[in-house]
């Protein structure tokens, strides 16, 4: 079940956050976990740093959620998404 959300990138740790308006999460935005989502076309896969307001399900809204981009380049696994 996909999640909208108005989602912040951040392309490396410390960068300046991109808004990229809103998308369509592949699971339910929890702080600290992975997500992965589609921008213009493209597979992004990354951490999920916050998400405000945190009862956004209950208050019936959609949420901001910011977002370290994982670099493709790690050679590391990617966490398991269920």
């Amino acid at each position: 079940m996909a999640h909208r959300a108005r989602i912040y990138l951040y392309r490396e740790p410390d960068s300046k956050p991109e808004y990229l308006g809103e998308i369509d999460l592949d699971h339910r935005p929890v702080r600290w976990s992975w997500t992965r989502f589609t921008y213009k076309g493209k597979r992004e896969f990354g951490q999920i740093e916050s998400v405000v307001p945190p009862a956004w399900e209950t208050l019936g809204v959609i949420p901001v959620v910011h977002i370290v981009l994982r670099p493709a380049s790690t050679g590391e696994h990617e966490p398991d998404l269920h």
